[in-house]
């Protein structure tokens, strides 16, 4: 069991990184990002710190619902998409927490709208009325201790992307003016010796794969004779270090003993015939 465990975390380390935030490629969309993810994070952070001012005791319904908005919206926050604030919207006006949707949600949207920069102060938003922090809860002494570190959280986050936007167009102007004039074509004595010795074993390689495939087609080819001539005396006698070569050898020596055997027999049948054919000139003159 703790085998399938400890496997399980390897995978969850490989998979985590695929889910990290989604690709940034300017200084806009890490802004529209940080902004809008900052908003969904601070406003959990809000109602954190809310329930434990007041306690969990008076705010019951408060508190499950808080525990929905975290697993609706926080929990899968570093995925490919971040959820529509307008579905941020509809859930706190059904769920008990339509003054923060009102007084919090909606003028950070506004904010957000209206490019307010994405500093300390985007995050700060008062009531108009008291000119008093809508996060500071009357009554109560809250030290919004998720507030401030959520905020610093994503200020930094913000911060750090743009920081890697930076570099990586350094980085990219670098690369567009970099010329190679002297190209290294020098090719070291270790890196000869290594090309020289994969060219010998691949000659060797080579060798043995056309030695061993051209022998099969040969057997193949003289199964019938090899067999006869495995017992040959020549064959026997005859060293060579590729054995069907000899074979061939015997095998053409035989091909001329018979040529020259054939060769005297016609010799002997054509004497034959002259013979034959003065004995038969013969009798004709006697008769």
């Amino acid at each position: 069991m703790k085998r399938v465990h400890f496997i399980a975390i390897i995978l969850f380390g490989l998979i985590n990184p695929l889910m990290a935030n989604p690709v940034i490629k300017d200084s806009t969309e890490a802004y529209q990002y940080w902004a809008q993810r900052g908003i969904i994070e601070i406003v959990h952070a809000h109602m954190s710190d809310y329930i434990n001012t007041v306690g969990v005791a008076k705010s019951t319904e408060e508190n499950v619902t808080r525990k929905d908005y975290k697993l609706k919206f926080i929990n899968n926050i570093n995925g490919d998409t971040l959820s529509n604030l307008s579905d941020i919207s509809q859930f706190l006006k059904t769920n008990k927490w339509g003054g923060v949707e009102r007084n919090l949600l909606q003028p950070l949207i506004i904010n957000l709208q209206n490019k307010h920069p994405l500093d300390a102060d985007f995050f700060e938003v008062k009531n108009p009325e008291t000119n008093q922090l809508v996060t500071d809860i009357t009554g109560q002494n809250n030290e919004r201790i998720n507030w401030n570190k959520k905020k610093v959280e994503i200020l930094d986050g913000y911060k750090k992307e743009l920081i890697n936007l930076a570099n990586l167009k350094n980085v990219s102007a670098e690369n567009l003016y970099t010329f190679d004039d002297d190209p290294k074509l020098f090719v070291s004595t270790k890196q000869s010796l290594i090309l020289l010795l994969i060219f010998i074993c691949g000659g060797i390689i080579g060798g043995w794969i056309v030695f061993y495939f051209s022998k099969r087609r040969i057997y193949s080819i003289l199964e019938e004779e090899r067999v006869y001539y495995l017992d040959y005396p020549p064959l026997k006698t005859e060293k060579s270090i590729f054995h069907y070569i000899t074979l061939f050898h015997v095998l053409k020596r035989r091909k001329d003993s018979y040529k020259n055997h054939s060769r005297t027999l016609k010799n002997q049948m054509d004497n034959m015939e002259l013979e034959n054919q003065k004995l038969k000139d013969k009798l004709e003159n006697k008769l």
